[in-house]
């Protein structure tokens, strides 16, 4: 006689004493996030899930048909990143597992992903100083950066911008490290390079192009508007000498009417 059951008495031959099939469908139900709920970033999603024969196994989540995560125990939970996802409407739901394989999905619950833009940093302007160099003048660039995007970029993170004159790496910014709230912007100035932090100013026009976020430290929801170009000429010589200038008409000290 085969027993399966400690407390079982066996009777006649036989195994009288398996256990019978649990087929009746675990209770899942979804407890977070609440019903039309608005959600952003990371989101905890949880259900409560019973067997009375066998027990759970596991709870799966998914979003719509596609599957989030699993737990094995109680209480049941998955962590969603909704900024993988695009903003819009989704379906949540709980599959439970008892311990036969019976299964048993929780009634849908739909939820509003609504994530802000990412950063999106672009140049708006590109100065020199000197502002009108000559031949041979050391000239340094500032470019003016704006966070274009709907978040700010971290702290502690270089918000790099790289000058070329003609398409020649000449210089770049470095320095500047504090967060840039969205919609703001910020003066950053060339602080080294791959000679020096300047430009030797040369005879004739000249194509200045100023790129933030050159070597993508920043995370950005359009990572090709970073670049910004100008035109410059460089002149032989700085105009110095004041103009002249004399009345004609009337004369001096004259009476008038």
């Amino acid at each position: 006689i085969f027993t399966q059951d400690a407390a079982c008495v066996p009777s006649g031959t036989g195994d009288n004493c398996a256990s019978p099939p649990d087929d009746t469908p675990p209770v899942v139900s979804l407890t977070a996030p609440t019903a039309g709920a608005t959600v952003s970033g990371s989101v905890n999603i949880t259900a409560s899930a019973s067997d009375t024969e066998t027990g759970i196994q596991k709870v799966a989540f998914y979003r719509g048909t596609t599957l989030i995560s699993e737990d094995t125990s109680s209480p049941y939970s998955a962590s969603w990143d909704t900024s993988a996802v695009a903003n819009g409407s989704y379906n949540l739901t709980a599959k439970a597992t008892n311990g036969q394989g019976v299964e048993s999905t929780s009634a849908v619950r739909a939820v509003t992903v609504s994530n802000a833009a990412p950063a999106d940093l672009i140049v708006t302007g590109i100065t020199m100083s000197p502002t009108n160099p000559t031949p041979g003048q050391a000239v340094t660039f500032s470019a003016t950066i704006k966070n274009n995007g709907g978040t700010a970029t971290p702290a502690a993170t270089i918000h790099g911008v790289l000058f070329k004159v003609d398409g020649t790496n000449v210089s770049w910014s470095d320095n500047s490290t504090d967060s840039l709230a969205a919609g703001a912007t910020r003066t950053v100035t060339a602080s080294g390079g791959p000679v020096s932090a300047t430009w030797a100013a040369t005879l004739g026009a000249h194509t200045i192009t100023a790129q933030v976020d050159d070597v993508n430290r920043i995370t950005e929801s359009n990572e090709s508007n970073n670049t910004f170009s100008q035109s410059v000429t460089i002149s032989t010589a700085s105009d110095t000498t004041a103009p002249t200038v004399a009345l004609s008409a009337p004369a001096n000290n004259a009476t008038v009417s």
